[in-house]
């Protein structure tokens, strides 16, 4: 039943991650979330979707490229902390974000190889909060077991790329921004980033939440979720929950 009641109450609208991660913000994983559980077989599936996007990217520029949808995200606001970073608890959708943040990282790491303002430039964009220290400096923060992984791999640390889920995502990742693409030519770094941030999601936000106070910005017409969306349900009841074709 809270299931179902939950979903009713949940306005979405489209959006993608840059819009979703712009800003001074920080996603926090709850604490009652499952660790992060996506496969070598989910990467693949998303590797290959996001070079499908990669080739039509070149035939189509401006704002109007396409972008591939990865699902729902339900984000609830919490109060802001004492350093003014907006803070949102990731509902459903935190094995998503958590992977588009991994690619993001590892497209970096690769650029940075050739481009001495590579780190500066994605982590203001997309991975840190420069002027906060601790765990405000994170946009993402994943549930506690994943935190110190996951870190590394952001803060390019030492222990970055280890053998837990998180690590092998990111080895994943990095590896394939290294391969050629399906032409046999390198990768363009600037556009395989342009369509990790163009990928789309809807953004989900209880109703009763201001558009000031949610990332998702002013609410649509109606409330209930796009046709075929399927009802939110806790992760906890079953595994993989989150919508979409891969686990939440």
């Amino acid at each position: 039943m809270f299931e179902r009641v939950y979903a009713r109450r949940v306005q979405v609208r489209e959006t993608n991650l840059k819009q979703l991660v712009q800003g001074e913000k920080q996603f926090r994983v709850p604490l009652w979330q499952r660790q992060y559980t996506w496969r070598l077989a989910d990467h693949r599936l998303l590797w290959r979707d996001i070079m499908e996007q990669y080739m039509r990217a070149a035939d189509v520029a401006g704002p109007g490229q396409p972008g591939h949808f990865l699902g729902s995200i339900v984000l609830s606001p919490v109060p802001s902390a004492a350093s003014g970073v907006a803070s949102y608890l990731i509902v459903d959708g935190q094995q998503r974000l958590t992977t588009l943040m991994l690619i993001l990282s590892a497209i970096r790491d690769a650029a940075a190889k050739t481009d001495e303002r590579a780190v500066e430039r994605y982590d203001e964009l997309y991975l840190i909060n420069k002027f906060q220290q601790g765990e405000a400096q994170f946009r993402l923060v994943p549930t506690q077991a994943d935190r110190p992984s996951f870190f590394a791999c952001v803060t390019r640390g030492a222990g970055a790329g280890g053998q837990d889920p998180i690590g092998q995502a990111y080895r994943f990742f990095r590896s394939h921004v290294e391969l050629l693409d399906p032409l046999g030519e390198p990768l363009d770094l600037g556009r395989l980033t342009a369509v990790v941030g163009m990928t789309s999601t809807g953004c989900g936000r209880p109703a009763r939440t201001p558009s000031h106070g949610s990332p998702c910005g002013p609410p649509p017409r109606r409330t209930a979720p796009p046709p075929g969306a399927r009802p939110a349900r806790r992760p906890s009841r079953r595994r993989g929950a989150g919508g979409g074709s891969r686990p939440g």
